[in-house]
């Protein structure tokens, strides 16, 4: 039967427009498809519109650039022309040089670049009397200007435009350079040599120039005009820089810029010209930056080199595109406005759904569903929910029944676990000859492992690990049957493997399960520390001496009980040395299985014992078990897990016969030491203890007993100690100091104690120890059961 739960609408039942709901996500989609779209469809177009503008402004650049060259060479061939025909005239006929010097001048008038002329000849050749001859014409403000050159303060011989051409034997246009004490400017010279056949050979006879003034070409390369800020330079064939707007740079060489620069420009100009395979070509430097174009002056080899800037290039499309994404970014707010009011009116049913749904899923099943007429997707969704309400509740019905019916078994399975518990020895002897621990840890709620341990009388202890086949109440309840069995027969009397074979009768009848427990059972005799130990197909004990060295016991291994009715179970005697463990155990331990799907194997088993043998065995189990857990972290446990250790000491009666003996217990509080000296003397009285012997006894036992008090007690609480006094008829005195604090060994820190270092080497405590040492015959410290015992021994007669 379903209930009707009434409850307030919660803020989270109602769907309502917001980043999670359905239509703004739709809208969100779309909107990102379109983006998409359109992001694709514009980045092609921008790269083939860039494509186009970058085409037509190199075209518009390459066409200036190609009429500055064409007026600049046009003017070069001009200024070449006129020296070169005089240079031919001087080598075919008798020169009239008056009239030749008049020819240049007018090209200086007439020729806009052109700055000055000369005509410089070898020594003693136009005058035999004169070492030097040469005529600079040159023009000024008022006119032409001519003064001769020649001299030791101008030796034309070594100039570059005269000294160059005569080696060279052809016209040169020399680098730019500033003509001190000739033009007094910054130029370039065309020198051509002159030749005059004299004697049958061609023979050197000096140089007709031309000076081309830098600043004048530099006013018609600044009249080119690129875009807003763009500009032109001129560069030399040797990478001297003829012109550029910033002055500064003129005559400086572009290879030793782009050495000592990181402009990136004259990096890659230097490039160009070093790698002639370079030139004409145009490098864009950045997308912010600026490109540039170099084209050849035939005639010089001169370089005309062009910057002109990317952004103004582009200026006209990026207000185009400005205006684009403006429009775009409204339309496509119009779009994703539309888009949520289209999609929250198609998903309005699916809304009153999920409203409904919430309901459901607060418990009120007999909601009735909007009921919806249509044929589409939502109205076989709405069909689908009404049937899926209608199972529900039958579902709900189920569950019901069965978790009722889950829980009564539960509660019947944690009360068979406490009774199983129940019957496992929970108290564990406290003696002074053995010491003896175990736990089981089952895999399910109740298992099928057991272990057991009494006493058959005051000198022998049964004890016995096994594991019944199979998991759950059959193997729990299977394992209740040979505890009993075990427990009624072996207090007959009867050898061990005598009861093994008839429990193993007993087992083998009606057992049409073929259940069966592998077990190991022994019996010590706690004086002498032989035990009898008659195997049932179980794991093979292992022992563990003072050392903490490990071996497995070599035993007879009979067929577990309850397979067949067998005869041949064999009991061995193994000895047990003072301080050797007996460790009994299921394959619970040595087969669980890590993630990684390795055993928990007897080496691992043996490496933990081995790691704790110091430790008391209660201490030691708690390892153990604590290891295996460790290994099989993140695996669900596969097998119960039972560990038993035996500690044997030494038989408490070594042949001499106890006459007296006397036990106190008191607090862990200073204030009770009277209690033990009062008891010493009452002792030395009774037993005839001399005043030496009980004098020693008394310093003896308050200084350990107060290293007890300070130290075994971090909690702070009220602890009980227990001091046991016996004199054997042999006259030693035994006493014995037991309490329940954390473990420390009293005789270990002792020994650490050097009488003889210096006494700033000296570590602080353990020296009353050592002296109780001394002033006793024996001494000697264990941990047992949780608690630390320490035994102290004097012959006192």
């Amino acid at each position: 039967m379903t209930r009707k739960v009434k409850s307030k609408k919660n803020k989270k039942d109602r769907i309502r427009f917001g980043f999670r709901s359905l239509s703004f996500r739709y809208s969100i989609f779309f909107i990102l498809a379109v983006m998409l779209i359109f992001l694709v469809s514009f980045i092609y177009t921008l790269i083939y519109t860039l494509e186009i503008l970058a085409k037509e402004a190199m075209t518009d650049t390459s066409n200036t650039m190609e009429l500055t060259i064409a007026h600049l060479e046009k003017t070069f061939q001009e200024v070449e022309e006129v020296p070169n025909v005089l240079a031919r005239f001087v080598n075919t006929a008798d020169p009239n040089y008056t009239e030749m010097r008049k020819v240049l001048q007018g090209i200086v008038l007439s020729e806009p670049y052109v700055y000055g002329t000369s005509m410089a000849f070898e020594p003693y050749t136009f005058q035999r009397d004169s070492l030097y001859y040469a005529l600079y014409s040159y023009q000024t403000e008022s006119g032409i200007v001519t003064k001769f050159l020649g001299g030791a303060s101008y030796n034309y011989f070594d100039k570059e435009w005269y000294a160059k051409a005569k080696e060279a034997g052809k016209p040169i246009w020399t680098e730019p350079y500033y003509d001190e004490g000739g033009g007094d400017t910054l130029m370039c010279t065309y020198s051509v040599p002159l030749f005059r056949d004299i004697r049958g050979e061609e023979t050197f006879i000096g140089v007709i120039t031309l000076d081309i003034s830098l600043s004048a070409i530099g006013k018609a390369i600044a009249k080119l005009k690129i875009y807003e800020t763009g500009y032109a330079f001129l560069v030399s064939g040797d990478g001297a820089i003829l012109y550029h707007p910033d002055s500064s740079l003129i005559n400086q060489n572009v290879f030793k810029l782009a050495a000592d620069s990181v402009n990136p420009r004259f990096q890659s100009l230097a490039g160009w010209i070093t790698d002639s395979t370079e030139m004409n070509k145009v490098i864009i430097l950045g997308a912010t930056t600026n490109s540039t174009k170099v084209e050849v002056l035939p005639s010089t080899g001169w370089y005309l080199v062009v910057v002109f800037p990317i952004k103004e290039m582009f200026s006209d499309l990026i207000d185009f595109l400005k205006y684009l994404g403006t429009i775009f970014l409204f339309s496509l707010l119009a779009v994703f406005i539309v888009t949520i009011l289209i999609t929250r009116r198609l998903t309005k049913p699916l809304r009153n759904l999920v409203k409904a749904t919430h309901q459901i899923g607060q418990g009120d099943f007999d909601l009735e569903l909007p009921r919806l007429k249509r044929r589409d997707e939502i109205g076989v969704l709405s069909k689908s929910f009404s049937v899926m309400l209608e199972k529900l509740k039958e579902h709900i019905e189920t569950l019901q029944h069965t978790t009722a019916e889950k829980e009564k078994i539960e509660s019947e399975l944690n009360i068979a676990h406490t009774i199983q518990m129940g019957m496992l020895p929970r108290e564990f002897p406290l003696r002074t000859e053995f010491e003896l621990f175990a736990m089981l840890d089952s895999a399910k709620a109740v298992g099928g492992d057991l272990y057991d341990f009494f006493f058959l009388d005051k000198d022998h202890l049964f004890m016995s690990v096994g594991d019944v086949s199979g998991k759950g109440v059959p193997a729990s309840l299977f394992m209740t049957v040979v505890r009993t069995l075990f427990r009624s027969r072996t207090m007959d009397g009867q050898p061990l493997h005598q009861i093994m074979s008839l429990i193993n009768k007993e087992l083998c009848k009606d057992n049409p399960n073929v259940m069966f427990v592998t077990m190991v059972s022994g019996i010590i005799n706690l004086k002498t520390g032989t035990i009898e130990l008659c195997n049932a197909g179980h794991n093979l004990p292992l022992i563990m001496d003072r050392e903490g060295n490990v071996k497995r016991l070599s035993l007879f291994s009979a067929i577990p009980l309850g397979i067949e009715d067998y005869h041949g179970f064999r009991t061995e005697k193994i000895q047990l040395n003072p301080g050797d463990r007996l460790v009994l155990y299921t394959d619970g331990i040595t087969e669980a299985l890590n993630a990684k799907g390795d055993f928990y194997n007897e080496a691992l088993l043996s490496g933990v014992l081995k790691e704790h043998h110091r430790a008391d065995v209660p201490t030691l189990v708690k390892q153990v078990v604590s290891s295996i857990h460790g290994f099989a972290v993140g695996v669900e446990q596969a097998d119960d897990i039972t560990l038993l250790i035996l500690g044997y000491q030494k038989s408490s009666d070594s042949g001499e016969g106890v006459i007296e003996t006397k036990a106190i217990r008191i607090p862990n509080q200073l204030e009770q030491l009277h209690v033990i000296v009062q008891t010493i003397e009452e002792i030395s009285r009774d037993w005839n203890i001399s005043s030496k012997a009980s004098m020693e006894l008394n310093l003896v036992l308050e200084e350990i007993y107060t290293n007890i008090v300070f130290y075994a007690f971090p909690d702070k609480n009220e602890h009980m100690i227990d001091i046991k006094f016996s004199l054997s008829s042999s006259g030693i005195l035994e006493v014995v100091i037991i309490d329940d604090g954390k473990y420390f060994d009293l005789i270990e820190a002792s020994e650490e104690v050097k009488l003889d270092a210096a006494l700033e080497e000296r570590k602080v405590g353990g020296l009353g120890i050592h002296f109780v040492k001394q002033m006793m015959d024996e001494m000697s410290y264990e941990r047992r059961g949780g608690k630390n015992v320490v035994t102290l021994k004097k012959h006192i007669k």
